[in-house]
């Protein structure tokens, strides 16, 4: 499978063989940062609208949290834009004796 960095998580077909291979070059007590497209959490119209957009382009709308726990990882998920339908996932996994790393607070990226 070949990673494209610019490319949505939702286009890639096969979710958990990508995030496998995600995992496997990442270090333990690593952290994995995905942006996707999702609902919004309230069900807005405009967030909803783009996303079945994206949908109708041939993205894959997946259950992210739980494709995320399902590998044993501890995440946020933040709606980061588009009403709601872009997230920020940021994903943490195991360091040595099942420990996880701390969680960092978003960040809001000021232009």
């Amino acid at each position: 499978m070949n990673a494209d960095p610019e490319m949505a998580f939702s286009g890639y077909p096969d979710a958990h063989a990508a995030l496998s291979e995600m995992l496997r070059v990442l270090a333990p007590g690593g952290r994995l940062v995905l942006i996707d497209v999702n609902y919004p959490s309230d069900g807005n119209w405009p967030g909803t609208r783009m996303v079945r957009l994206w949908q109708r382009g041939g993205d894959v709308i997946r259950d992210m949290d739980a494709l995320l726990a399902s590998h044993g990882l501890s995440f946020t998920d933040e709606e980061i834009g588009g009403w709601g339908g872009i997230h920020l996932y940021c994903a943490n996994r195991a360091g040595p004796k099942g420990r996880q790393p701390k969680h960092l607070p978003y960040l809001p990226i000021s232009t």
